[in-house]
C-alpha cells in the first residue's frame, strides 16, 4: 500500500515534468502609434456596433441615413470640372442639293461635349462624429473610426493565448544533471525520467548512455624548488553501479548493468615550484568515451517518477619514489557524468599520457 508520503514525494517529482503554457507576449504598437491615437481607434470601435432600432452608435448610418447622404450630396464636391473632350466628327453636305445648288463639297463638325469627374466619396468610418450622437455623456468629443490604426487592449469574449493542441507522441521524459561528478564511492543522482500519459506498455527496459570523463584533483606542498615531477598516476574505475530509485527508496527488483567504453588514464603531476610558494593546486579532467547502462527494466504506470544514481569504485595508483620532497593532500578523484565539457584534455599543472578522445558523444534514452 502506497503511504501518502510517497504520494507527495511522486507529486513535487511530477511538478519537474510539467509543461508551461505558452506566455502570450503581445507587440506593442509604442511609439509607432500615440495613445491617443490608439483610444481613439478602441473607443470608436466600441461605439460602431449596431443598435436595434436606431443609429445610436457612432459612424454606424442606417440604411435610411447612408440614401439620405446619397442623394443630398452632403458629403460630396459640388465643383466638376469643365473637361471638353472630342469623341467624334460628323460631316454635313455645304448648301441644298434639293434646290439645284451645285456645291457639294462637304464640311466636318467636331461633336464636343462636357466630361466631368465626381470625386471619390470619403470613407464613411473617418467621417468625425460628435460623442452626443451615441449618448455620450460629458464634453464633445469627434469620434472617427480609423483602420490603419491597430485595436490595442481591446477586450473581446474569448481570448485564447496558446497554440493549437499539439498531440504529444513522446512517452517519457528526461531531466539530466549535466557535468555531476561522481566522487569515488559516492552515490550521485545523474538523471530522472518520468512516465508520460501516453505510455502504450506496463513495463520498460531502458538503455542510458552518457559521455563520462575521470577526474583527479589535489594539493601539492613541497619546500624544495626543484621541479617536481610525480609520475604515472594511474586512475581507473574499478566498480560502478546504477541505483533507481523511486520516492526516495531504492527499487529493488532491477539490477542495472554498467559498462564504460574507457575506464583507466595514467598522468603526471609535473611542475617547477616558484620562490616563496609551497603550496600548488594540481587537477586534470579526461574525457573518456561513454558510459552505457542497461537492463533497467521498469515498470511504466503514468505519473512514476524514477531517479537514477550512479556509484563507482575509482582505484588510484602511486609509484613514484619521490615522496620525501612533497606531500598530497585534498585529494578528489572520481567520474564527471553527462560530461558537457571540451573533448581536448583539461588540466593544470597536470599531463595526459595517452592521447585524449576527440569525439564527443551524446546523451541517449530509450526503452524496448
Amino acid at each position: 500500500m502506497t503511504d501518502i508520503t510517497t504520494i507527495c514525494n511522486q507529486r513535487l517529482k511530477q511538478m519537474l515534468f510539467t509543461v508551461p503554457p505558452q506566455r502570450f507576449n503581445p507587440i506593442s504598437p509604442y511609439p509607432q502609434y500615440t495613445q491617443a491615437q490608439l483610444d481613439m481607434r478602441r473607443k470608436a470601435e466600441v461605439l460602431s456596433y449596431s443598435a436595434a432600432k436606431s443609429n445610436t452608435k457612432t459612424n454606424n448610418y442606417t440604411k435610411a441615413e447612408k440614401y439620405k447622404l446619397f442623394v443630398s450630396g452632403a458629403n460630396q464636391s459640388s465643383s466638376y470640372p469643365s473637361t471638353t473632350k472630342t469623341t467624334s466628327s460628323v460631316q454635313f453636305i455645304a448648301g441644298n442639293i434639293f434646290f439645284g445648288t451645285t456645291d457639294v463639297s462637304l464640311t466636318t463638325f467636331s461633336q464636343t461635349v462636357i466630361s466631368a469627374t465626381a470625386k471619390t466619396c470619403p470613407d464613411l468610418d473617418m467621417i468625425p462624429t460628435p460623442t452626443s450622437s451615441s449618448n455620450v455623456p460629458g464634453p464633445i468629443q469627434y469620434l472617427y473610426r480609423d483602420l490603419t490604426i491597430p485595436l490595442y487592449n481591446y477586450a473581446t469574449n474569448e481570448r485564447s493565448y496558446s497554440q493549437e493542441p499539439v498531440s504529444d507522441t513522446e512517452m517519457w521524459s528526461t531531466i539530466i544533471n549535466q557535468n555531476q561528478p561522481c566522487y569515488n564511492g559516492t552515490s550521485t543522482p545523474i538523471f530522472s525520467f518520468g512516465i508520460l500519459n501516453t505510455i502504450d506498455k506496463p513495463s520498460y527496459q531502458y538503455t542510458y548512455t552518457t559521455p563520462v570523463a575521470l577526474t583527479y584533483s589535489a594539493t601539492v606542498t613541497t619546500s624544495t624548488s626543484l621541479p617536481i615531477d610525480i609520475s604515472n598516476i594511474a586512475l581507473s574505475v574499478a566498480n560502478a553501479n546504477a541505483l533507481v530509485f523511486y520516492s526516495g527508496k531504492q527499487v529493488q527488483y532491477v539490477s542495472p548493468i554498467c559498462s564504460f567504453e574507457n575506464s583507466s588514464m595514467i598522468f603526471d603531476i609535473s611542475f617547477v615550484p616558484q620562490q616563496g610558494t609551497t603550496s600548488y593546486s594540481v587537477s586534470i579532467t579526461n574525457y573518456m568515451g561513454g558510459l552505457s547502462i542497461q537492463n533497467l527494466n521498469l515498470f511504466t504506470s503514468p505519473g512514476f517518477v524514477y531517479d537514477i544514481q550512479l556509484n563507482c569504485v575509482v582505484n588510484i595508483a602511486n609509484n613514484n619514489s619521490l615522496t620525501g620532497k612533497y606531500t598530497l593532500s585534498n585529494e578528489k578523484y572520481g567520474v564527471i557524468c553527462n560530461y558537457r565539457g571540451d573533448s581536448s584534455l583539461i588540466a593544470n599543472n597536470c599531463t595526459i599520457r595517452s592521447s585524449p578522445i576527440t569525439t564527443l558523444t551524446s546523451f541517449s534514452f530509450a526503452g524496448l
